[in-house]
């Protein structure tokens, strides 16, 4: 009794197998199918065209709102957040040892309002391709003052950056993980704001001359 209860339940899993393996393939060659007559999706001409619209929207409106470059005004307006910048740590120093602030938080807030300095700096590229408007005569005195305030920009981030490992040197202080991960981060911003930079001074020369040709036209 026992073998024939067991031969009907082989034989009814066989059909269910069966009938699932028989979906299965089903389903496959269904999906197969679907994906190999599936139509290619190509741009039309009116898409591209309204692409092209568009940059040339984009064109239109930064040659309306670029400011002319003055060299002295825009080097002191960066040398000015470079000193916030700089300042910052001094204040996460004073926090920590006058106002008894935890570690965690004076590196918090110093480091999130020099960040925040520094946040002009690595957009520098952009502005000189297309933010300023500069003077055709004046090309190489340009080139030069551009260059001058690209390595202010340089040197000021790499020493923010320096100074933003404070919580490291303070006597009596025990560094704890949060506060190791936050410097690291910072420090990360910093890496990648000095490589904006270094990619700046290295293209400055053909953004500039990229710009004269782009508000001639």
């Amino acid at each position: 009794m026992f073998d024939n209860q067991i031969r009907r339940n082989a034989r009814e899993g066989y059909k269910v197998g069966d009938k699932f393996l028989f979906l299965s393939l089903l389903s496959g060659l269904l999906l197969f199918d679907s994906i190999r007559n599936k139509p290619s999706r190509q741009p039309s001409y009116s898409s591209n065209k309204s692409i092209k619209q568009l940059e040339e929207e984009i064109a239109e409106f930064e040659k309306r709102w670029a400011k002319p470059f003055k060299c002295t005004q825009i080097i002191v307006m960066y040398s000015i957040l470079l000193l916030f910048a700089f300042a910052m740590p001094f204040l996460g120093v004073y926090l920590y040892l006058q106002a008894d602030w935890w570690m965690f938080f004076c590196v918090l807030l110093s480091g999130s309002i020099g960040l925040l300095c520094l946040v002009p700096m690595a957009s520098l590229e952009g502005s000189i391709k297309s933010g300023w408007k500069y003077e055709a005569e004046k090309e190489y005195q340009t080139t030069k003052q551009i260059k001058i305030l690209l390595w202010i920009s340089i040197i000021g981030v790499c020493v923010a950056g320096i100074f933003n490992c404070y919580p490291f040197v303070l006597p009596h202080y025990e560094e704890s993980t949060l506060v190791i991960l936050l410097v690291i981060f910072i420090l990360i911003v910093h890496i990648a704001c000095l490589c904006e930079l270094i990619k700046a001074l290295k293209n400055a020369e053909l953004n500039i001359k990229k710009n004269l040709a782009r508000f001639q036209e």
